[in-house]
Order: C-alpha cells, then structure tokens, then sequence
C-alpha cells in the first residue's frame, strides 16, 4: 500500500510544517546598470558595428558568405567567451521546515562546476584530443 502525496502533504502540516521558500540572495547581475548600459550603447555597440563588415556572415546552413575585403584589411573573427558556474546547493527554492525551527541555510554555495566554453561563429571551439593542453593549463 502506497501512501499518496497529498496525504503527506496533509501530515506535514498537522505536525507543524509549512512549505516556505528559501532567499540566499546571492545572484548579482549588473548588465542592466547605468554605467554598463551606457558604456555598451556609446562603445561597445559602435565599435562593433564599425568591425561588423570585416567579419565572416555564415548562413542558417553553416556555410560562409564573406564577400571580398579592401586591400590591406584583415578578417577579422570574433570569439566569445561563456562561463557559468553551478553550485551544489543552487537548486533548494522551497522545503518543509517546522514552524517552530528556524531555517538554517548553509554558509557556502556549495562545491562548483564552471561550465566554459569559447564560441566562434560557426561552431563552439574544439580541441582534438590528441592536442596536448599548454603547459598554463596543466597548472
């Protein structure tokens, strides 16, 4: 015989549980800033609009569409970086605590794993695994 989520729920609650939600408020983001927004409208978005024409064009298929360069300029490629970082304890938004004890939240995030990857236009860049890593990276 199961015993059903509802009549959990419905215990929980006798024994003096409630469903509260758990804040760590340790998310900055400051892309929305006014330093940051001013800085991407009056640099960032300008000088990229004047290198845009000396970047490669791929099409929805993956092929290149570069039309030719004037004498003495270079292609230019861009390569962006991406990173983020997952925490252990990132996932816990919500958890039954008796409403006599206070919720304890543990001091550190938790043990991490950084995602990185650098992309290109047409792909994510990719290193053979016959390539040995420099030695800065062994270190």
């Amino acid at each position: 015989m199961s015993v059903t989520a509802s009549t959990v729920i419905r215990w929980l609650k006798q024994l003096g549980f409630q469903w509260k939600e758990v804040r760590k408020g340790i998310y900055i983001d400051g892309h929305e800033k006014p330093e940051v927004i001013f800085y991407r409208q009056q640099y960032f978005l300008p000088k990229w609009k004047e290198f845009e024409s000396r970047m490669p064009k791929w099409s929805a298929e993956g092929i290149l569409d570069q039309t030719p360069l004037p004498a003495g300029e270079r292609l230019l490629i861009p390569c962006t970086h991406d990173e983020c970082t997952f925490h252990s304890n990132d996932g816990v938004h919500h958890r039954w605590v008796h409403k006599d004890k206070h919720l304890i939240r543990k001091k550190s995030r938790g043990q991490g794993l950084m995602v990185s990857d650098f992309i290109l236009p047409c792909n994510r860049l990719e290193m053979q695994s016959s390539t040995p890593l420099p030695a800065v990276l062994l270190t």
